[in-house]
């Protein structure tokens, strides 16, 4: 376990940047919840909680197309970092609003089953 433990601290010291995408994956989330609890009972509103996904997917996407790819140091650059964010951001946050939607769906109740035998005797009885 030590081990490790270890082992995350050395990853750790190599991702600057952990920390800014897990408070916007956790922002995200967070808003994309509150969508979803005040704009539940309205059914026509149901796209309303994918707002916060698609505009991090457009800012990730934005910072790409505004990325200039003629310089040697272009993986230094902000851009790549924000590219990098708002894409993986935006997706994780699409992903739970898809889950949120999948939990929340009303359930249809079943139809009962007719059984085999009560067909077989209602076509016996119809010859």
């Amino acid at each position: 376990m030590s081990r490790l433990v270890e082992v995350f601290k050395e990853l750790l010291d190599y991702t600057e940047y952990t920390s800014l995408i897990v408070f916007f994956a956790l922002a995200g989330i967070v808003t994309t919840f509150l969508i979803f609890w005040f704009l539940r009972k309205y059914k026509q509103y149901k796209w309303a909680k994918y707002i916060p996904g698609l505009l991090l997917l457009i800012f990730g996407l934005f910072n790409l197309f505004m990325l200039d790819l003629s310089t040697e140091e272009f993986l230094k650059e902000k851009g790549m970092i924000w590219f990098i964010t708002g894409t993986s951001v935006g997706i994780a946050t699409l992903l739970f609003s898809l889950i949120l939607g999948v939990i929340s769906k009303e359930k249809k109740p079943k139809k009962p089953r007719k059984k085999k035998a009560r067909r077989i005797e209602e076509k016996e009885v119809d010859a």
